[in-house]
């Protein structure tokens, strides 16, 4: 753990612990490899580095009940309490996704943390090694953090209920409420797992149903178009509502 100017950093996202609109004291936390930097603008102008010290870069991170949650690629979930940043402390509530439950062409694409119903939840999407372009092609969904010896299988959920979850890699997942807007799939996972795209590669968009494991794919081709003769670009972004 080190104070530190940032330099050199490449922000993929970040992540508030509150609306700036609500309070002037508040976090702003951004990740890199293995590394979580935060500070509290406007009380410093030092950024505190803390590293995780495990192996697989961070995918994912949110705030939740006034400690940092992180998760990286092998499915390591951790919680760095950062309310005193003299002391900031790092420690895992789930250890690495169990290799032998994933089956052996089997691998994790992405790795989200959600809150949901007032729970912290880690979704896991999946690839099969021989999947066109490594296309997600199932999910599961674990509440966090693990306690009294719980495991990943003590702790899995199969049911949503009434909430749909929004995975993105861009920006911060989210949960709603499927019967308060019309159209929306109760019990399933909006997926968006590609950070960055191109014609000719899947977009990797669909909607995984939690009852029958199925992926439906209704989104077409007309999301790529503004792509057509470039690089790879930044992907889309789900929206959440504030209505």
């Amino acid at each position: 753990m080190a104070p530190n100017l940032l330099s050199n950093f490449s922000i993929r996202k970040f992540v508030l612990s509150t609306s700036p609109s609500w309070t002037s004291n508040f976090i702003v936390m951004v990740y890199q490899s293995q590394i979580v930097s935060f500070c509290r603008p406007g009380h410093s102008e030092h950024w505190i580095r803390v590293c995780l010290h495990t192996p697989g870069t961070l995918n994912d991170l949110t705030y939740y009940e006034a400690q940092l949650y992180a998760v990286n690629y092998y499915g390591h979930v951790f919680i760095c309490d950062i309310e005193d940043p003299k002391q900031a402390e790092v420690r895992i509530v789930a250890p690495q996704f169990p290799k032998e439950y994933l089956g052996p062409m089997m691998q994790i694409k992405v790795a989200c943390l959600v809150e949901s119903a007032e729970d912290l939840l880690v979704v896991l999407s999946f690839f099969n090694l021989k999947t066109k372009f490594h296309s997600t092609i199932g999910c599961r969904v674990f509440k966090v953090p693990f306690s009294d010896g719980n495991s990943w299988l003590d702790s899995e959920v199969k049911n949503l209920g009434n909430r749909s979850l929004f995975l993105c890699r861009n920006a911060s997942s989210f949960s709603v409420v499927a019967s308060d807007y019309s159209g929306w799939k109760p019990n399933c996972i909006y997926l968006m797992n590609n950070e960055r795209v191109h014609l000719r590669v899947d977009m990797d968009i669909g909607i995984f149903n939690m009852d029958d494991g199925q992926i439906e794919r209704p989104f077409d081709n007309s999301f790529n178009t503004c792509y057509k003769g470039r690089n790879y670009e930044t992907s889309h972004l789900w929206i959440e509502p504030s209505f």
